[in-house]
C-alpha cells in the first residue's frame, strides 16, 4: 500500500510541512520574565496570627491600584507596548496588558501542613520582547515597593487622624449628654425613680395621719354635739368655742395633709415617664461610651502601627529576585509547532491512504485471494511494466521524494533560524 500510495503520501506530507512552517512563522514569540518580592512579617503580628491576613489585604489593594486603567495606560505609553497594532482601542490594550501580567502570592507552609502567612509575591510579565518583559516585571516590582511604603504610611496616618477626631467628637458628646442628665436629675429630683420608695412611705404616713385626724375630728364633733344639747351656759359656750377652734385647726391640718397626699400621688404617676426619659438618656450615654471605647482602642492600634512603621518593624517588602531578560520564548516554540505539524501531516497522509484502500478493495495477490474468496489460484501472473512506465514511475517517485526532502529541509531551516 505504501508503494502504491507513495506519491499521494509525499504530496500530502509536503503540503502539511509547508503549511505547518507557514503557520509557525505567523506565531509571535512570547517571553516570560518574573520578579520575586519577599514579604517579611513582623514578630508582633506573626505572634498574633494577623500578619498573613494583613499582607494578603495589602497585596490585593496594591494589585488593584497597579491594574487601574490610568496606571495601565501610562505603562503602555511609557514602554511603547502594542505599537505594532495601532488599530487596537484603549480598552483592548488595557485588557491585553492585564492578561499579560500576573501577580501570585506564595504562602509559607507550616510544619502541620496548613497554609501559613504570605511570604512572597511573584510578578510575571509575558510580552513579545524579552527586554520589555523584564523591564515591565521590574517596574511593577518597584511600583509595589513604592505603593506599599506610601500607601501604608498614608493609611496609618489617615486611620490615626480619623479615630482621633472620632474620639474627640464622642468625648464632647458624652460631656454634653452627662451635663444634660445632671440638669434633668436636678430639675426632677422629686420625680426620680430612686425616691419612689421614700415617697410611698411618706404617702403611707400621711394617710395614717389623716385617719388619725379624722378620728380626732369625729370625737370632737361628738363632744360638741353633746355640749350643744345641754342648757346654754357660759361655761358650756366657752367649751363649744374651744372645740370649734380645735376642729378648725384639725380641718386645716387635714387639708394640708390631703394636699400633700395629692402632690405625692401626682409625682408617683409622673415617675414612669421620667424613668423612661432618664433610661433613654442613659442608654444613649452608654452607647456613646462604648463607641468612645472602640475609637480609643482603634486609635491606640493606629498609633502602634505608626510606631511599627517608624521603627521599621512592620511588614517589609524586599526584592528577592530581579527579572532578567529570558533567552528563550515560553510555551510552544515555532520549531515545536513545525515538528508537530509535520508529524500530523504524516498521520493524515497515512489515514488518507488507508481510506482509499478501503474504498477500492482490489485483490492484488494470491494470498489476498485465498483470504477473501477461499480459493487457491492455479497460477498468478504479476503485472509487467514496460521500460517507459518503469522510468516514468521512478521519475515521479524521485520528484516526490525530492519535494518532500526540500520541504523538510525548508521547515528545519526556517524553524531553526527563527527559534529562540
Amino acid at each position: 500500500m505504501l508503494r502504491r500510495r507513495a506519491a499521494l503520501l509525499m504530496l500530502v506530507i509536503s503540503l502539511g510541512v509547508v503549511g505547518s512552517v507557514f503557520y509557525a512563522l505567523q506565531q509571535q514569540h512570547v517571553y516570560e520574565a518574573t520578579s520575586v518580592l519577599e514579604i517579611t512579617t513582623p514578630p508582633v503580628e506573626e505572634a498574633a496570627g494577623t500578619g498573613g491576613q494583613a499582607a494578603a489585604r495589602l497585596i490585593q489593594q496594591i494589585q488593584q491600584r497597579l491594574m487601574a486603567r490610568d496606571n495601565v495606560l501610562a505603562m503602555i505609553e511609557d514602554y511603547g507596548l502594542f505599537a505594532d497594532a495601532p488599530a487596537m482601542s484603549e480598552s483592548d490594550r488595557v485588557t491585553a496588558f492585564r492578561a499579560s501580567v500576573s501577580m501570585q502570592s506564595v504562602e509559607s507552609v507550616r510544619i502541620t501542613g496548613q497554609s501559613g502567612n504570605v511570604s512572597a509575591l511573584r510578578i510575571t510579565a509575558r510580552l513579545d520582547s524579552p527586554e520589555l518583559a523584564a523591564m515591565v516585571a521590574n517596574d511593577l516590582a518597584a511600583s509595589v515597593m513604592e505603593l506599599r511604603a506610601r500607601g501604608s504610611e498614608e493609611r496609618t496616618q489617615s486611620v490615626l487622624e480619623f479615630y482621633s477626631a472620632e474620639e474627640r467628637r464622642l468625648g464632647a458628646e458624652i460631656d454634653a449628654l452627662e451635663e444634660e442628665v445632671r440638669d434633668f436629675k436636678v430639675e426632677n429630683d422629686e420625680l426620680l425613680p430612686d425616691t419612689l420608695s421614700s415617697r410611698r412611705d411618706r404617702l403611707t404616713r400621711l394617710r395614717e395621719r389623716v385617719l388619725d385626724l379624722d378620728s380626732e375630728i369625729a370625737a370632737l364633733e361628738r363632744e360638741r354635739a353633746t355640749l350643744a344639747s345641754e342648757p346654754a351656759r357660759g361655761v358650756v359656750q366657752r367649751q363649744i368655742d374651744q372645740i370649734d377652734d380645735e376642729l378648725a385647726d384639725l380641718s386645716e391640718e387635714r387639708a394640708l395633709l390631703q394636699a400633700n397626699i395629692e402632690e405625692i400621688l401626682d409625682t408617683i404617676r409622673r415617675t414612669p415617664e421620667i424613668e423612661r426619659t432618664l433610661s433613654a438618656q442613659e442608654r444613649r450615654l452608654q452607647q456613646l461610651r462604648d463607641q468612645y471605647s472602640v475609637a480609643t482602642n482603634r486609635r491606640a492600634e493606629a498609633e502602634m502601627g505608626q510606631r511599627l512603621e517608624t521603627e521599621q518593624r512592620a511588614e517589609r517588602f524586599e526584592i528577592l529576585e530581579t527579572a532578567m531578560a529570558p533567552e528563550y520564548p515560553s510555551g510552544s516554540s515555532r520549531r515545536n509547532i513545525a515538528v508537530a505539524g509535520t508529524m500530523l501531516s504524516a498521520g493524515v497522509a497515512f489515514v488518507i491512504a488507508m481510506v482509499l484502500e478501503f474504498l477500492n478493495p482490489v485483490v492484488r495477490s494470491a494470498a489476498q485471494m485465498r483470504r477473501a474468496l477461499d480459493l487457491r489460484p492455479v497460477v498468478s501472473i504479476p503485472f509487467v511494466q514496460t521500460p517507459l512506465e518503469r522510468r516514468r514511475q521512478h521519475l515521479f517517485r524521485l520528484g516526490a521524494f525530492i519535494a518532500l526532502a526540500m520541504a523538510i529541509l525548508l521547515a528545519a531551516a526556517l524553524t531553526l533560524g527563527n527559534a529562540g
